[in-house]
């Protein structure tokens, strides 16, 4: 095979035979294929066979990838709306987590009532498969030059591109999204065997990433209120029921 390797945080990761291959959606398959993977050797902690954790989840994979695109449109709509026809391009495949887990949410209820698989149970490992996915899955926004942060002149600050092409030293927020997942994934891989109750390492690992993407989505370039709203009332909502199920 004939691949010709591009230069590092590009967004095309390598050629082959001409053909362009996107760092960005690979790394999103890939996170997808260890978020599976993640929870499958997680499910029996919940009492789950790692073969029905993998059936299930790829039902809901794909639901969910339709709300965070969905998600994406919606709130981008303005871009989109005097160009329809960038709903379809490949290059143009944008997408936003809340929309993927709300959807996801909304579907599973069903589903997972009709297989008798309990809701609690099976998103408890959901947010360890999550974890892991979502961390993988920032190497490509990373190597694609999306999601980046503002200039900076903080000790945190990595010499990066922005969406401009421009190299300055900016906050990594897509590392720093990366950090924050596999402290999450650490956190619920040690409290779900200790946790009794089932959902409260879910509502855990919700409240810590509606906090952790409300400081990180400040750092952005381009911030997005609506993003930022949305992580802060997760945060709030998934902090107040955690509260509810501890006591």
């Amino acid at each position: 095979m004939h691949c010709i390797s591009s230069s590092f945080m590009r967004p095309v990761l390598l050629t082959c035979w001409g053909v362009p291959v996107r760092s960005f959606p690979v790394m999103q398959y890939l996170g997808l294929l260890v978020a599976v993977l993640a929870g499958a050797a997680a499910a029996p902690l919940r009492g789950i066979t790692p073969d029905s954790f993998i059936l299930i989840a790829t039902a809901i994979i794909a639901i969910g990838l339709l709300g965070s695109r969905l998600w994406y449109l919606v709130v981008n709509w303005t871009v989109y709306r005097s160009n329809p026809r960038r709903i379809w391009r490949r290059s143009d495949a944008g997408v936003v987590l809340y929309g993927g887990i709300l959807l996801a949410l909304v579907a599973s209820w069903p589903l997972l009532h009709a297989l008798q698989v309990p809701f609690g149970a099976f998103w408890d490992i959901g947010a360890i498969a999550a974890m892991a996915g979502i961390a993988v899955g920032r190497i490509g926004c990373f190597l694609n030059g999306c999601c980046t942060g503002r200039a900076t002149g903080n000790l945190l600050g990595v010499i990066l591109p922005g969406q401009d092409g421009v190299w300055r030293r900016r906050f990594p927020t897509q590392l720093l999204e990366l950090l924050l997942c596999l402290l999450l994934f650490s956190g619920a891989e040690f409290a779900l065997p200790r946790a009794t109750r089932p959902g409260v390492v879910f509502v855990a690992v919700l409240a810590g990433l509606g906090w952790g993407r409300f400081v990180l989505e400040g750092l952005r370039e381009h911030i997005s209120r609506a993003s930022r709203t949305t992580s802060a009332l997760l945060a709030l909502g998934c902090s107040g029921g955690l509260a509810i199920l501890l006591t």
